[in-house]
């Protein structure tokens, strides 16, 4: 116990000794530490905003229903409360959500040809009516005149050269006849209506949509629940006779978003690992020259009866004290860093004690890792040749 105090306080006073040359040494580890605790942390940061953009609910796995057309020309509404209703009958216990978004994209008919648009439907109980800035404002009154639409700025004079001329013409979609009944303002904060060329009103009980959400329990039973609800809709939902329903599992989008992010991110921190190991030939290259300065004490220590085992671990203390320092400065530095980053980032950096620990983990390995060479070195030193 007191040999490894002695040590201790060795290793101390060494590196007090040279202070400059001590800092030096560690300012190199210390820069390298920071990069690669802010880009784990950064890249933890950016895996829970990733994810958390995949809505799921407690206890339930998040299955997307999709449908996709025969005929991809065609225009066809997916879903509507008839297949909701359909699943809600044969699978009693099962929550079945429509997808906020009511946007879908197709090809219609103009008196300049066809063209591909994004279209919008809008229910009567909707409150995100747009601003109409040319032709007839649409209220809830007359909002459920489902032969009238809205188009956009864009669409008007695209389709139609001008506001004037694209008013009171018609468009086709899915073969059934649409008046143009006003332009609204593009410049508008609704994402879903932000985008779209056309905006088609539907009353809300033949309201339609483009996605359907299932949300059955976190159980393995679930996967052959979900296989029998879509063969259900293949046979019997609103639009089987046009195409083909589908699923996706939303979980397992999480953990495929959640890989690829891990993956990224330990390739960009290895990258700037490489900095460490620049920062390691320094710790190697100081390690030498305090060896070689201090050949006097090396020569004493053996004399008196020091092993060489001992000047080895004398050596491999003092440079294991340096890597370890640098490596708790720059992850409290680090910390800094997340902080000021998540003020002006969309997403905040997450550092975590298993960063820390890999951090120190990291630094132990590196001190030893690059000083044992001069620490072997300095227990080869021949006694004789020291006195001469």
């Amino acid at each position: 116990m007191f040999k490894l105090n002695d040590n201790f306080k060795t290793a101390i006073r060494s590196l007090l000794v040279n202070r400059q040359r001590s800092y030096l040494t560690m300012l190199g580890m210390v820069i390298g530490i920071v990069c690669v605790v802010l880009i784990l942390s950064l890249g933890n940061g950016l895996k829970q905003k990733a994810t958390s953009q995949i809505l799921t609910s407690n206890n339930k796995i998040k299955y997307s229903v999709t449908f996709i057309p025969y005929d991809s020309q065609q225009y066809v509404s997916p879903f509507n409360l008839a297949d909701k209703q359909l699943i809600k009958n044969k699978y009693i216990n099962t929550i079945v959500r429509f997808s906020n978004t009511n946007s879908t994209q197709q090809q219609i008919m103009t008196p300049s040809g066809p063209q591909n648009v994004n279209i919008f439907s809008i229910a009567n109980n909707q409150t995100n009516i747009p601003v109409v800035i040319y032709g007839t404002t649409i209220s809830h009154n007359n909002i459920l005149d489902l032969n009238s639409i809205l188009v956009s700025q864009k669409f008007a004079k695209q389709a139609f050269k001008s506001y004037y001329s694209a008013l009171g013409s018609a468009v086709y979609i899915n073969n059934q006849a649409f008046t143009i009944k006003g332009i609204f303002k593009e410049d508008i904060n609704d994402v879903g209506i932000k985008g779209s060329d056309i905006i088609l009103p539907t009353s809300e009980s033949v309201s339609t949509h483009s996605q359907l959400n299932i949300y059955l329990p976190n159980k393995k039973s679930s996967n052959t629940k979900i296989k029998q609800i879509i063969s259900l809709l293949n046979k019997q939902g609103s639009q089987h006779t046009k195409g083909k329903y589908s699923y996706v599992n939303q979980n397992e989008i999480k953990d495929a978003v959640k890989s690829l992010i891990s993956y990224i991110t330990i390739f960009i921190a290895i990258v700037a690992g490489i900095s460490l190991f620049i920062a390691g030939i320094g710790i190697m290259n100081m390690m030498y020259m305090t060896i070689s300065e201090r050949t006097q004490e090396i020569g004493i220590r053996l004399v008196v009866g020091a092993t060489r085992k001992d000047i080895i671990f004398q050596f491999l203390l003092e440079v294991t004290m340096i890597s370890l320092i640098s490596g708790v400065l720059g992850f409290i530095i680090g910390l800094a860093g997340c902080v000021l980053l998540s003020l002006v980032l969309p997403f905040n950096a997450m550092p975590s004690l298993s960063i820390f620990i890999v951090i120190i983990g990291i630094s132990i390995i590196e001190g030893i890792a690059f000083g044992l060479a001069p620490a072997i070195s300095a227990s080869r030193k021949n006694i004789i040749d020291i006195i001469r």
